[in-house]
């Protein structure tokens, strides 16, 4: 049986760690928060759809896309689009190309 020996610290080192780490920003600096809600909400609305599409959720997504062209709404096209990507990045550009829509 193997046996690790951890010493214990020392009362000094355990002082400079604390006043290291109360130095340090306790939270994320983040210049693009809208980007990330946003890639927040796609990721949700993906994993969603993933729940009840299972496998078939990349071809289904591409297949709302289609629709939502077809009533020309664009913006809901736009998202099934980001949902599918979540799944296939081919299939999105793919979908995106043939409806036209800006694929970035």
């Amino acid at each position: 049986m193997t046996m690790f020996f951890a010493p214990a610290r020392r009362p000094a080192a355990r002082r400079l760690e604390r006043h290291l780490a109360g130095a340090l920003p306790m939270h994320a600096a983040n210049d693009n928060l809208a980007a990330a809600d946003d890639r927040d909400r796609i990721l949700r609305m993906a994993l969603s759809h993933f729940a009840e599409h299972g496998l078939g959720a990349p071809r289904r997504a591409a297949e709302a896309a289609h629709d939502a062209a077809a009533r020309g709404d664009v913006g809901d096209c736009r998202q099934w689009i980001a949902i599918c990507r979540a799944f296939d990045r081919r299939l999105a550009i793919r979908t995106a190309r043939q409806l036209g829509i800006e694929a970035g």
